[in-house]
């Protein structure tokens, strides 16, 4: 499609008025990404976007926020390990141990579980209408192995134990036909040195991110031209700026004549990874993220329950209320941003959050918000989770997965859409949170409870009475809400 030929004269800028309101410094960079662009000759290529998520087990709650069908995925897995041993086979941390919680969370789960996990969250990206000229679904996988250089013997061999371990599953139809083997020691190195297998690696990915649907697309290439500037922003330093600001740049760019085609090009930035935004209708302040990595560390500094050597006591103590309730203080949220030198408003990023199901905001205390964080709890043991959850006075609800994992992270994001509902109607005291169970006071009474447990592939939902007597009725009433709930989220 033919792009309209830009204006770039000083005049028009400063008397655009749909850049009126944008701070001087977005309009002196935007001005000088498009004169530069406007004289480098366009190039027919693919580039990549990557994104590093935060790996450890605490973080899983957050990865499927950012993550797209549109998109290719690594699967890297460290051949040295040894892929069958299991957590509870290992020596035990000790209570105090910062990792207590990533090893109670994760006890019984080997690294190949680990691999399965991942391909089953991949998996439930899937797009059932593409799929390329060879049969691979999308959005394809490939796989890696690192660590080649510490493998005694042969590293395929490893490799192929993965390969043979994902035969006949449903997601094996992701993985791409060409898998690496990569030494680690020779990564990074000048070209003539270099591990020849990351070489190919790198073309690997251009190339079969080439089959993806949305690179054939045809789209304007001033939507093309929009997507640098924001990229060139974000690279000096601007990591977000609000929905004004994005239509006043990319109508500047565009010359939209309909407000819904910027709207149109947002989305498409956003279903590429080019930038993120969680929409809020008729809100012109809302972020547009324009650097999603930098959102992924906020996130982290902010939920971590893992205190750094200077952080005063106070916050420690905080962060031991993080790991041990759940509960995100505004003490925690204040230090992370003054660290950040964070300018966006708490209100913007909490509200985010939320809308990622991250946190759940809960009544007032001590006039003080609450917001409850599933992610950061450490897990019970499987016997204090049974002596929760013998109490039930009706038939339990369960909620299996036939792949044979629960998904990364979706527990505690089903917690969170669950308190929301709690809150709003139940009439409900705080809930006692963990990893893998949850117990929720209901009814204005609170003489219900209602336990939450999540075991490898299976949740289960208990329904509990507490006090002398129950009534039928009653307890029918609320079996009936659970589940319209339960079947809503």
């Amino acid at each position: 499609m033919e792009p309209t030929t830009p204006i770039f004269q000083d005049e028009v800028f400063t008397n655009d008025p749909s850049f009126s309101d944008l701070p001087q410094e977005i309009i002196s960079l935007v001005e000088g990404i498009l004169l530069q662009d406007h004289q480098t000759a366009a190039v027919d290529e693919i580039w990549p976007v990557i994104w590093d998520f935060a790996g450890q087990s605490l973080y899983h709650a957050i990865h499927p926020i950012f993550m797209s069908r549109e998109a290719v995925y690594l699967l890297v897995s460290d051949l040295s390990r040894d892929l069958f041993q299991r957590p509870d086979t290992l020596a035990k941390p000790s209570e105090q141990s910062p990792d207590r919680g990533v090893e109670m969370r994760n006890r019984g789960d080997s690294s190949l579980d680990h691999l399965m996990k991942w391909m089953d969250l991949v998996r439930s990206f899937q797009d059932p209408s593409s799929v390329d000229a060879i049969g691979i679904a999308h959005p394809p996988v490939i796989l890696v192995g690192t660590h080649a250089d510490k493998v005694v013997g042969d590293p395929w061999r490893v490799m192929d134990v993965i390969l043979n371990s994902f035969e006949g599953r449903a997601f094996s139809s992701h993985i791409v036909d060409e898998k690496f083997v990569v030494d680690n020691t020779r990564a990074g190195q000048p070209f003539q040195h270099e591990d020849q297998n990351v070489q190919r690696l790198r073309k690997a990915i251009l190339s079969v991110a080439a089959t993806l649907p949305h690179t054939k697309r045809e789209i304007p290439l001033q939507w093309l031209r929009v997507e640098k500037v924001l990229h060139r922003l974000a690279s000096s330093g601007i990591k977000h700026i609000t929905k004004m600001e994005f239509k006043a740049i990319s109508n500047r760019i565009c010359q939209f004549e309909f407000e819904e085609d910027s709207e149109e090009l947002l989305h498409f930035l956003c279903d590429c990874g080019a930038v993120l935004y969680f929409n809020e209708a008729n809100n012109s302040s809302s972020l547009v993220i324009l650097d999603p990595q930098w959102l992924i560390n906020v996130f982290c500094q902010i939920i971590t329950v893992v205190s750094s050597k200077k952080e005063p006591m106070r916050i420690r103590e905080h962060r031991r209320t993080l790991a041990k309730d759940g509960i995100l203080s505004q003490e925690l949220i204040n230090h992370a941003c003054e660290n950040l030198s964070l300018e966006v408003s708490q209100n913007s990023l909490l509200s985010i959050m939320e809308k990622s199901n991250l946190i759940c905001r809960w009544g007032v205390q001590k006039d003080k918000v609450v917001f409850l964080v599933p992610s950061m709890m450490t897990a019970k043991p499987e016997s204090e989770i049974s002596g929760l959850i013998c109490q039930g006075s009706v038939g339990p609800i369960y909620i299996q997965f036939h792949t044979g994992y629960v998904p990364y992270g979706l527990f505690s994001r089903f917690l969170v859409l669950f308190g929301q509902y709690a809150l709003l109607d139940l009439s409900a005291k705080p809930p006692k949170l963990s990893a893998n169970a949850a117990r929720f006071f209901i009814c204005k009474r609170n003489n219900y409870n209602l336990t939450f447990a999540c075991f490898k592939s299976v949740i289960t939902i208990h329904l509990v009475h507490e006090g002398k007597s129950e009534d039928g009725q009653e307890t029918v009433a609320i079996c009936q809400q659970i589940c319209r709930s339960v079947e809503f989220e």
